[in-house]
């Protein structure tokens, strides 16, 4: 399987949870040895924006601005500078390596699991293994996922640093992405941390993460032990894949009883009319497909896994597997934790628990 995995910058800990991303490697690292390990301790400068006005015909004036862009020096893989964002002068730059030493006493509670960098080194995500925990239907039967915390830090100018809480179903490593906002913590490091107050910040994004992993653990819960009627689970299907709302183009199109004939004068209009309705169809009938599959896996699931026949949590896997291991252009690794996939995810997830109130 692809992805936008930087130059093959990724450490996996033994079998890596994210879809056998990387090279596996059987030993213990901290953060910061797992960055040295793979290259992910490049740098990152903020450089000053000029804006050239020109001054008769050849000549240009060079004029400062506010702004700055954040860059990325040349690696011995990828020879050019890459520009990630701009940002304002308070902006400050975090290196990598500085993100790796703040994360390190977290690895001595939640060991490394894997490292890595997307998007040209513009975004570095660690994922640290915090163990095992049992989903339980009524009748006692469980369901095993392991626990894992998903970092990122994006260096654009804008992003904030963030915690998620992301298990993994072991049957099927499965990635169950929730979109929770409790299941998301968000930590500014747009500004060095002093010194002082690193402590402070630790202990309290350690209290902030495993609040985070208690909701979305009994959200979890909640959803192996009722069963719906078999018009609401379809509807947790419906909401991961809707049908595409149609646009301005296409109701204009519609109006007409035979645009063909009526807009025949107006060749490029109705080029441009027929052109986004079939790209509605398109979409459409794609949506129209994914929930089949996830239907088919939904009855799948039913039959494997008796216990929890017909409860939301069997609904939600069937998105969940359908995202996971459906082709694609896309990058399935990224996808199925940042992407369009794991949007699908969290529609599912958030219809599930309205449902369940």
């Amino acid at each position: 399987m692809t992805a936008n995995i930087f130059g093959g910058r990724f450490f996996g800990h033994r079998e890596p949870a994210w879809h056998g991303l990387g090279t596996v490697l059987d030993e213990e690292l901290s953060v910061t040895a797992a960055f040295t390990k793979v290259g992910l301790n490049y740098e990152v400068l903020k450089v000053p924006l000029v804006a050239n006005l020109q001054v008769g015909e050849a000549a240009f004036m060079p004029l400062p601005t506010d702004k700055f862009a954040i860059v990325r020096n040349p690696t011995p893989d990828d020879e050019q500078h890459r520009i990630f964002g701009i940002c304002s002068n308070d902006y400050e730059i975090v290196q990598n390596s500085e993100v790796a030493r703040l994360l390190d006493p977290l690895a001595e509670t939640w060991s490394t699991e894997t490292v890595g960098a997307i998007d040209n080194g513009k975004t570095i995500f660690v994922t640290l293994d915090a163990g095992a925990a049992a989903i339980k239907a009524k009748n006692g039967k469980t369901d095993t996922i392991a626990k894992y915390f998903l970092i990122t830090e994006t260096k654009d100018g804008g992003s904030a640093m963030k915690f998620a809480f992301t298990p993994v179903r072991v049957v099927c490593q499965n990635t169950l992405v929730t979109g929770l906002k409790a299941a998301v913590v968000s930590s500014n490091l747009t500004h060095r941390i002093g010194l002082r107050n690193e402590m402070e910040w630790r202990l309290k994004l350690i209290a902030s993460m495993a609040k985070a992993e208690n909701v979305v653990l009994e959200n979890m819960q909640r959803m192996a032990k009722i069963v719906l009627d078999d018009s609401d689970l379809v509807e947790i299907i419906d909401a991961a894949y809707p049908t595409p709302k149609k646009s301005n183009k296409v109701a204009m199109l519609e109006s007409f009883e035979n645009p063909e004939q009526e807009l025949s004068e107006y060749t490029e209009l109705l080029s441009e009319l027929t052109e986004a309705q079939a790209g509605f169809e398109y979409w459409a009938n794609r949506a129209q497909i994914f929930r089949t599959s996830a239907t088919d896996l939904f009855k799948k699931f039913n039959d494997e896994h008796s216990a929890f026949a017909n409860t939301p949590w069997a609904a939600y896997n069937a998105v969940v597997e359908t995202e996971d291991y459906r082709s694609g252009k896309t990058s399935l690794s990224e996808s199925t934790l940042w992407g369009a996939r794991a949007a699908a995810k969290k529609r599912a997830f958030a219809k599930a628990m309205e449902l369940i109130g």
